[in-house]
């Protein structure tokens, strides 16, 4: 296994540690001692979350870019339609159809999950007093602890910068 591989995959794995790690904090252990807040967050801490965010969202791109350069070149047998430039992920790789089949489904799970939450926020915010929309969960756990919202936003938005934001090849 490459090195370049070996630290996407020690990036990747940290990156879920600390997610995991952080939710495990937040249901076990955080503690609010007074009633949630749901109130905008604003001045510093508003700017240091967003800041933090878009730093992740760059530091991934930038990593992934790193990662991608320093790869070996691996021979590939480029079987898309002439024309196109297509390439899969699994060219010229030993991996089966099973492997195509259960990495395509778990995309299509990431998205469906996705456009669910999508929908669930946009009906919560139609009538807030029916249902909680996500980002009263995010405003309370930011009202609570600044730092760990912090820390788990630069996880996100590190993952996020390597899945979107992928280098061009």
């Amino acid at each position: 296994m490459s090195s370049a591989r070996q630290a996407r995959i020690g990036v990747l794995g940290s990156s879920l540690v600390v997610m995991l790690g952080l939710i495990g904090w937040a249901i076990f252990r955080l503690q609010v001692h007074q009633p949630c807040s749901y109130d905008p967050i604003d001045g510093f801490t508003s700017f240091a979350l967003v800041s933090v965010s878009i730093g992740g969202f760059v530091g991934g791109h930038l990593l992934a870019g790193w990662l991608e350069a320093t790869a070996a070149p691996r021979d590939r047998d480029d079987r898309s339609p002439r024309g196109t430039g297509i390439r899969t992920r699994f060219d010229g790789a030993a991996a089966s159809r099973t492997a195509k089949l259960v990495v395509q489904a778990a995309l299509v799970l990431f998205l469906a999950l996705s456009v669910w939450l999508l929908a669930y926020e946009a009906v919560a915010l139609a009538d807030i007093h029916a249902n909680w929309p996500i980002t009263f969960y995010v405003r309370c756990f930011t009202h609570a602890n600044a730092w760990a919202a912090g820390i788990g936003a630069l996880a996100i938005c590190t993952l996020l910068g390597q899945w979107v934001w992928y280098p061009a090849r």
